[in-house]
């Protein structure tokens, strides 16, 4: 299975790295127009009393360190889904390689989940049992549960 956010990290890793690029840039072309040279004290006198200036030219690399933390939060969550799918695959490959029948139905008796050793047992189909109140068994076991 491909996770849509698999390589997350990377590529906001590289929009951090262009997001600091265009302030760097935009600077540098300024010292160049000024003819100042190119150090950060001349960044820091050309800007000393501009503070819009210095939140704009934050802004792509603030954005950029968004981007990487929601990457790395992303692929982190990416990992925990595969070892969930993985972990509901094991366990769904066990339960319908049982011998015994097995219904999971929730407090409210609605069928939640079954083996094809059930479905066998009472003549239905997995899409059939899912979804409907345990009543659609034989009577004798729906009122055990149903409740």
């Amino acid at each position: 299975m491909t996770l849509p956010f698999r390589n997350s990290r990377t590529l906001s890793c590289l929009s951090a790295l262009l997001g600091a690029g265009f302030p760097l840039i935009g600077w540098y072309t300024e010292m160049l127009y000024h003819r100042l040279p190119i150090s950060p004290g001349s960044v820091l006198v050309l800007h000393q009393d501009m503070v819009v200036v210095w939140l704009l030219d934050t802004a792509p690399v603030v954005m950029g360190l968004y981007g990487y933390l929601l990457g790395s939060a992303l692929e982190k969550l990416g990992l925990r889904l595969k070892a969930q799918i993985q972990s509901e695959d094991k366990l769904r490959l066990l339960l319908n390689n049982l011998g015994s029948g097995v219904i999971m139905i929730n407090p409210s008796g609605t069928i939640q989940a079954c083996n094809r050793t059930a479905c066998a047992m009472f003549g239905y189909t997995e899409h059939e049992l899912l979804g409907r109140n345990v009543r659609v068994l034989p009577p004798e076991i729906a009122a055990m549960h149903d409740q």
